[in-house]
């Protein structure tokens, strides 16, 4: 369900903690066949009132608790019967669940497919929203057209649970961080940075886990990990009828660039042939000092470099081992005279391999950035989340020197890194993302490709 602008979905059980089912429908004239209503409640003495509507089916269903009666919901969602202060949360008289539960009547949609901002596809309507006080829980009357949602009639029809949730990810399953890292969704804590479906980062306010039983559904995307999650998850998605073959001998498809992109999100169950979404980083912000030159010394320093200390530990200064054909070697002078380094590269054949040289870079300041922005060892670089949001055009140089230190080409036409570092080869697709390449990964060793 959607509420105005903002989208909430309501989470139900199957069963209410008092061992009441959470949908049922409502036959006109039958109310004493509703098992439902335990206790007085003012939404048993409308519906025996209620007259039928042609092509409509009738359900009532305990749509939301007050939180300091039943706890948050399964999506850890609770809201107060009466105000509160608890912590930096106040609630106060005109916030509580009571005063706000009839804008269900104004704002609310009801969609077969979780978020949809299209009131033209809902497949019902609510009639009327009731506060039940002896029970401290919001119950709704709705209305679902008989063609619309007959698979959805049939199922409350059979006693089957119908789920109106979230959905839920297996423990395992990567979650995408601000950064552009991955992380296993169990280990997400309150306070971590995550990347939203709209390419935003967010701050982590809650971390539920709940136990299943029930069908679980495995997704192996073309370009990213497995997912196993509960047939209810939503996933935004498009459909196939906006790519278009690369020629008329290969299977392989490209997105038409004319096609108008209208996502929409579908339940893991009733994903099909769908082309699952990906979110880009949307926030752009550039340091001053970050130029051309100095993304492109700092993309060949993420593929072949290393910081260098003095004996007592400190940096020291930058250091690069290229391959003979790398283009930095013939750059590399005229980037560090634009960046004004401390002092010219030494450019000296490399001590044990004949087809690779040493640019040594001794300025402290530049190696101390270096370090903040990518790390120092090969197996734990990774951007700093600054370098994340950086102009495009930055980026695009800064992966252009770090393609050429450790990418290369093949066979089919791709261009694929190689790093020792799972976080870099994440954020690597991400940044890929927003130059409008669409990269696979491959984690088991390391690889991001485009």
């Amino acid at each position: 369900m959607t509420h105005g602008y903002f989208p909430k979905l309501i989470e139900l059980d199957d069963l209410s903690p008092n061992s009441e089912p959470t949908i049922q429908i409502v036959r006109p004239g039958e109310y004493n066949r509703l098992g439902h209503v335990k206790t007085a409640s003012e939404a048993l003495d409308y519906i025996k009132q209620v007259k039928p509507i042609p092509g409509k089916t009738i359900i009532l269903v305990l749509a939301m608790t007050a939180g300091e009666f039943y706890g948050p919901n399964r999506n850890g969602d609770g809201w107060p019967e009466r105000p509160l202060i608890a912590g930096n949360t106040k609630i106060g008289p005109n916030e509580v669940l009571p005063m706000h539960h009839k804008s269900f009547e104004t704002n609310a949609n009801i969609f077969k497919h979780h978020i949809n901002k299209d009131p033209e596809k809902r497949i019902g309507d609510v009639l009327k929203s009731f506060y039940n006080w002896p029970m401290h829980r919001v119950e709704l009357l709705l209305s679902l057209d008989n063609k619309k949602a007959e698979d959805v009639v049939e199922r409350i029809e059979n006693e089957e649970f119908l789920a109106v949730s979230m959905g839920c990810f297996r423990s395992g399953n990567l979650v995408t961080m601000g950064d552009g890292t991955r992380k296993p969704i169990e280990e997400i804590v309150r306070g971590d940075i995550v990347l939203t479906h709209e390419g935003r980062a967010r701050r982590v306010t809650e971390a539920h886990v709940r136990l299943y039983t029930g069908d679980m559904y495995t997704l192996k995307p073309a370009a990213g990990p497995e997912i196993v999650c509960t047939h209810e998850h939503p996933f935004l998605t498009e459909t196939l009828d906006n790519l278009k073959p690369k020629n008329d001998k290969s299977s392989y498809r490209t997105w038409d660039k004319n096609a108008i992109c209208s996502p929409e999100w579908v339940h893991a169950a009733c994903l099909d042939d769908h082309l699952l979404m990906s979110p880009i980083i949307q926030e752009t912000s550039t340091p001053s000092y970050v130029t051309k030159e100095f993304a492109q010394l700092f993309g060949a320093y993420v593929a072949d470099g290393s910081i260098t200390k003095n004996k007592k530990g400190a940096y020291y200064g930058v250091e690069l081992n290229v391959n003979l054909n790398n283009p930095i070697l013939d750059s590399i002078e005229n980037i560090c005279e634009s960046l004004k380094t401390k002092n010219a590269p030494v450019i000296t054949q490399h001590p044990v391999s004949p087809a690779a040289m040493k640019i040594s870079i001794y300025d402290v300041k530049l190696a101390a950035c270096f370090a903040e922005l990518a790390g120092t060892r090969a197996i734990d670089k990774k951007f700093h989340h600054s370098v994340m949001v950086w102009e495009r055009s930055l980026q695009r140089e800064m992966l252009g020197t770090y393609a050429n230190g450790d990418g290369c080409g093949t066979k089919t036409g791709a261009l694929q890194f190689s790093t020792a570092s799972q976080d870099l080869a994440w954020q690597l697709a991400s940044l890929l993302h927003r130059q409008g390449i669409p990269p696979s990964v491959q984690c088991a060793s390391c690889h991001a490709k485009s």
